[in-house]
């Protein structure tokens, strides 16, 4: 990888680490809410125990 490619990738690599965490908690790697809202809380309470961790 050159130089120019890897500092795009760079500032992106805390937050595809973060999604890939997410998809460890089950109910968020399969939910599909009919609200979006409740689908979004799980999301922050999953992010919320990572950053427990």
């Amino acid at each position: 990888m050159s130089d120019y490619e890897w500092s795009a990738i760079e500032p992106l690599l805390p937050m595809m680490a973060h999604i890939f965490k997410l998809n460890d908690f089950k109910v968020v790697a399969t939910r599909y809410d009919k609200r979006d809202d409740n689908f979004f809380a799980s999301v922050q309470l999953a992010s919320i125990r990572i950053w427990l961790e």
